[in-house]
């Protein structure tokens, strides 16, 4: 964790920010990431989802390979959290006059010293939480999600202390100031990620009434309805045929 480094009102936390994603998804750690601590081992099992949506008539969603990342470019594909961060960036850009991420070179970068920067910078960020500033992003038709189950435990035990810092030493020269239990509870932290299955889980939409069964039904009862007014024309024929006849018998029987 370098807690030596840290500065301080910039450094009120200590810890680690670890993401999962797909490896065509740029990874957001401020939105998406989960705090790892110090002095902990933590294991996550991951379980991948994935959700496929019909788009076109039952929903607005962009299709991975009809949409080009535009902030982060290049290998990774769109996604909704990037074209999110595109807007608000560009917002700051145009509004404060200055570019919060070095992915945007058309301003120069944001100073935290420039108290007028940093009061519009806050302004936007507000409206942007609050919705006022209108993005437009849509969710792709198909996208991957990892569901995580966490575990953790402290780490490193102290008879285990001494054969860690024997390698940590070795392999990385920063670590050579940690000798102590307090010293690596505070700076080191240890990760295990595995998945918890080798299957995934899939959501897909399906449309509740296809356009299929809507025909088929005005078919159906289309041809119910002329069955049944057929039926009633041949109906009333035979009713006047048979008011016809009955007349006709008590004419007869009058002039007999």
């Amino acid at each position: 964790m370098e807690q030596s480094e840290y500065i301080s009102l910039y450094g009120r936390n200590v810890g680690a920010r670890v993401t999962i994603t797909p490896y065509d998804i740029p990874s957001h750690p401020s939105t998406d990431g989960l705090t790892i601590m110090p002095g902990t081992r933590t294991s996550i099992g991951i379980t991948e989802g994935r959700i496929v949506r019909l788009g076109g008539l039952y929903g607005d969603c962009y299709k991975v390979e009809d949409k080009y990342n535009s902030l982060y470019g290049g290998f990774y594909r769109y996604d909704m959290q990037s074209c999110k961060n595109l807007c608000l960036h560009s917002t700051i850009v145009n509004k404060c006059g200055c570019s919060q991420t070095m992915n945007i070179q058309s301003a120069p970068p944001c100073s935290i010293l420039n108290k007028t920067q940093d009061l519009c910078q806050q302004l936007v960020s507000y409206f942007y939480r609050i919705g006022v500033v209108s993005c437009g992003c849509e969710k792709t038709c198909t996208d991957t999600n990892y569901e995580l189950r966490i575990a953790q435990s402290m780490w490193p035990s102290k008879v285990y202390l001494k054969h860690l810092l024997r390698s940590l030493h070795s392999t990385n020269a920063k670590t050579r100031d940690i000798n102590d239990l307090q010293a690596a509870s505070l700076n080191l932290s240890n990760v295990d990620i595995h998945y918890d299955e080798l299957t995934y889980q899939e959501i897909r939409e399906e449309p509740a009434y296809p356009i299929e069964s809507l025909f088929s039904d005005i078919g159906g009862s289309l041809g119910l309805y002329i069955g049944l007014s057929i039926i009633t024309v041949f109906e009333f024929f035979e009713f006047v045929v048979e008011a016809l006849r009955v007349c006709l018998r008590r004419d007869g029987g009058r002039h007999s």
